[in-house]
């Protein structure tokens, strides 16, 4: 196998790489890993984006904040258990959006 900077040839088939935080273990299949991988990953693409909170008076803010926080908690008790690195990952990524949606609103505490 060699990398380029052009295009394989015609007998040549594609190579499916596994990113590098894929979490791999030696003693098992790097097929069957790469599944588990992007089948997580699928699953976790697939949950409903966080919302953007409503401006429109302070206490639907205060409900927003309240809201935030209980899925920050949530998301930490998630992650106290043990994980696989794309399923931390995707925690992690959602509780910094839960985060900075709670600075660009001023919630207090």
């Amino acid at each position: 196998m060699a990398y380029t900077d052009h295009p394989c040839g015609a007998d040549s088939t594609p190579l499916d790489l596994a990113p590098p935080s894929a979490g791999l273990r030696p003693d098992r299949s790097y097929a069957e890993q790469l599944a588990r991988v992007r089948a997580e990953r699928s699953q976790h693409a697939a949950s409903p984006p966080v919302a953007q909170a409503s401006r429109t008076s302070a206490h639907d803010e205060r409900q927003r904040c309240a809201t935030i926080d209980a899925g920050i908690r949530q998301i930490d008790a998630i992650t106290r258990q043990p994980l696989t690195v794309p399923m931390a990952e995707h925690y992690r990524e959602r509780r910094r959006a839960l985060m900075d949606e709670r600075f660009s609103i001023g919630c207090n505490g």
